[in-house]
């Protein structure tokens, strides 16, 4: 699998972090020193290479001039052919 947005990144130029955040199970988040880049909400079915390639994608289309992603604090991504993502319960 070729990552070649995550790995531009992480090859001095900002952060990758996969892991739980506040009400979010599983998230995976890029940032460079100045802001967040995307923050995705891995889906209750999807994969890790699948979160990885989403990741990759958004990224992509922020570092080529494209407004920042954030689907953990309400502004979700849907590339194209992709459904609307179900609401989450979220925990007691």
């Amino acid at each position: 699998m070729k990552l070649e947005n995550i790995e531009f990144l992480i090859n001095g130029y900002g952060t990758i972090r996969l892991g739980g955040t506040g009400h979010v199970p599983c998230a995976a988040i890029a940032t460079n020193e100045v802001q967040l880049l995307v923050a995705l909400a891995r889906d209750a079915d999807e994969t890790l290479p699948a979160l990885l390639r989403r990741l990759d994608k958004a990224l992509g289309d922020v570092l080529n001039g494209g407004a920042p992603v954030d689907e953990i604090n309400g502004m979700p991504y849907r590339p194209a052919g992709r459904s609307k993502r179900t609401k989450r319960a979220r925990p007691l």
